[in-house]
């Protein structure tokens, strides 16, 4: 059913395909069910994307009308070359199938993944790259829960998944 409203942070995070089978995020889902080669990061709290786009600003003369040429100048913006990561925080669970265990072995053989940030709904809208783990950190203070954070830095292009 697809999700209508505001979208509950509940129902989002992060599947991980550690097999790097399909690098676009394309057989993310069927559009009923998730793909077995997924697996969603547990115990999670927080998943996250962010993209940027470099860009640069060019600035040549125009005339008094606007054309290019002598007198005035003008102002613009071009985009360059964009990146992306993805993050992921959580509360250890060492009972957990795809929790702080699966992150550090993929962080530690440098495995490159394939990870998709969706809701828990295989017909939603959902954003996937292919990348590396490079930075993973679980930290446990005095009388709190153990907590670990991820971010792993896309390789080339965020692919639209189930795009409207």
């Amino acid at each position: 059913m697809a999700i209508t409203g505001s979208v509950q942070g509940n129902v989002v995070g992060l599947y991980i395909d550690d097999a790097n089978s399909d690098v676009d995020g394309s057989n993310w889902s069927d559009g009923s069910s998730i793909d077995s080669s997924y697996h969603l990061v547990g115990a999670s709290t927080n998943a996250s994307i962010s993209i940027s786009n470099a860009s640069y600003e060019t600035v040549f003369k125009t005339t008094a009308t606007g054309t290019e040429g002598l007198g005035s100048s003008k102002r613009s913006y071009g985009i360059g070359a964009q990146s992306a990561s993805m993050s992921i925080e959580g509360v250890v669970a060492l009972d957990a199938t795809h929790n702080l265990e699966f992150l550090a072995g993929l962080a530690l053989d440098k495995t490159a993944i394939t990870v998709v940030w969706a809701t828990n709904d295989a017909a939603e809208y959902a954003l996937a790259g292919t990348g590396f783990i490079t930075s993973l950190e679980a930290s446990g203070g005095v009388n709190d829960f153990t907590t670990f954070s991820c971010t792993i830095e896309i390789d080339g292009d965020i692919s639209e998944v189930n795009a409207g």
